[in-house]
Formats: C-alpha cells, sequence, structure tokens
C-alpha cells in the first residue's frame, strides 16, 4: 500500500512501531503475542533488501 502511494514519491523514510520481537531467522519476521499464542508476521519480504539488524528492537531496510 505504502509502495502504491503517490505522496511517496522519492526519498523517503518510514518508521513502523510495533508491540512485539524482530525474529531474524530464515524469514525475517516480526512476533506478537494475542491471546497468548504467538504470531509471526513474514516483513522480510516486503522490501527490496531484507531488513537489518541494527540493535535487538531495532532494524532498517529499503522499501
Amino acid at each position: 500500500m505504502l509502495r502504491e502511494s503517490g505522496s511517496f514519491r522519492g526519498p523517503k523514510a518510514v518508521q513502523f512501531v510495533f508491540d512485539g520481537d524482530l525474529v531474524d531467522d530464515d524469514v525475517f519476521s516480526v512476533r506478537i503475542e494475542r491471546g497468548g499464542d504467538s504470531i509471526y508476521l513474514p516483513i522480510g519480504n516486503r522490501f527490496i533488501d531484507e531488513p537489518r539488524v541494527l540493535e535487538a528492537s531495532h532494524a532498517v531496510a529499503r522499501k
């Protein structure tokens, strides 16, 4: 959706804040707990480059 938006032409930065953990495994994912269960959201394939973890709670990637 962000990629298709006309307002994101040219160099921009977008920050996503979530209540979960980054999981840098075979597939880069975000682990979120809902109702006591862990849900893994694969997000690594949403970017041009694989997200790169800078700290345990901070990763960067190109859109």
